[in-house]
């Protein structure tokens, strides 16, 4: 600039106009620079050049971590100042030392875990190319039912393109941003034999959020328990030392166990009913079952030994429903084997033959 060129005539060749030119040169270049780059973006994404193969292999190659060599270089060199320092006892430069060892171990760490991510995401894309190499089996074996189904043209070149698209994917000497590309188109052919896959996937989804979104209940009885325990010990403790707002608290929480208990009564899990339970509810229904012995046997053996039955204890023991008990003592009773007696009140019985006719005569 002939402004520049003006101080340094007038200062007759000192240096302070020349450390006022450095920070405005710096600028003006950096500008440039960028400006410049910029450009050649805007330039490459209008006209979209495409390139040799041998430039866009240079370019999809990774880049060489030296960066990492560099690190642990400076983290040497720090490392000797810093005892060289030591030794001469200058502060300074042991401080210094000390700055550039804790700077250059940060800059280590954080570099090798930038690779460690690196690996990881590598071997996450390849499971997933794995994947889809396995879904896209599913999908040719699909194609090949549908066309035999159905012979329609369109279908039977996509299956074309879908065939040759495989293979090239499959095979080797292709790189691995190629096979994902690839894979993309084949998904594009591919979406009329995923449609229902698709649809199902959806429904399974919106039924997830919708039970992750509703509110769980406590139904455990166990619950409310122990919480009616720990208020009743606290209303105790608090009656005994006189605290007002503790007993208060206690009795609220008493409550709430209670009418939680009262509300969730229903919808609690019941215990099931082993045999042994029935056995011991049900007294001199204990009977040994022999071999090739069936239901209808043990429920003679029973009404011999005790000489009656009600039908809810026949339902407990053998675990039926009302009906089926009916039709077992209905079939018991056609063989001339047992009896059913329905008395006036109560539930009806089971009896043995012999036993009913005597009562039937005594009252006649």
């Amino acid at each position: 600039n002939p402004r520049d060129i003006g101080i340094l005539a007038d200062n007759k060749g000192k240096l302070l106009p020349l450390l006022n030119m450095i920070p405005r040169t710096l600028v003006r270049g950096g500008s440039f620079f960028y400006r410049a780059s910029l450009y050649n973006k805007k330039t490459i994404k209008n006209k979209k050049l495409v390139k040799a193969p041998e430039k866009q292999e240079k370019l999809e190659k990774p880049k060489r971590k030296d960066g990492l060599i560099v690190y642990i270089i400076a983290f040497f060199i720090s490392l000797v100042v810093f005892c060289v320092a030591l030794v001469y006892h200058k502060l300074v430069y042991s401080i210094i030392g000390a700055v550039l060892i804790s700077i250059s171990t940060v800059l280590i760490l954080a570099r090798k875990k930038e690779g460690e991510r690196e690996k990881r995401r590598e071997l996450k894309l390849k499971k997933r190319l794995e994947k889809d190499v396995s879904e896209l089996r599913t999908l040719i074996n699909k194609a090949n039912k549908f066309i035999a189904e159905k012979n329609i043209s369109k279908v039977t070149d996509s299956y074309l393109k879908l065939r040759w698209l495989y293979g090239k994917l499959i095979s080797k000497p292709l790189e691995f941003k190629e096979k994902r590309n690839l894979y993309s188109k084949l998904k594009e052919i591919c979406l009329w034999i995923r449609s229902e896959k698709q649809e199902k996937a959806a429904k399974l989804h919106k039924e997830k959020q919708e039970k992750a979104a509703k509110p769980k209940k406590i139904n455990k009885p166990e619950v409310y328990y122990t919480m009616f325990f720990i208020s009743m010990l606290i209303v105790v403790f608090t009656f005994v030392y006189r605290h007002l707002i503790t007993f208060i608290l206690g009795i609220s929480l008493m409550l709430l166990s209670l009418l939680g208990y009262r509300l969730n009564k229903r919808k609690m899990p019941k215990k099931e009913e082993t045999k042994k339970e029935r056995l011991i509810e049900i007294k001199g229904m204990e009977i040994k079952r022999e071999k090739y012995e069936t239901d209808f046997d043990v429920l003679y053996k029973l009404v011999k030994r005790r000489g009656s039955i009600k039908l809810s204890e026949i339902e407990k023991y053998f675990g039926i429903d009302k009906k089926l008990a009916e039709e077992w003592c209905m079939i018991l009773e056609g063989h001339s084997m047992l009896k059913l007696h329905y008395p006036p009140f109560g539930e009806p019985e089971l009896k043995v033959e012999k036993e009913a006719n005597e009562r039937n005569k005594r009252k006649v």
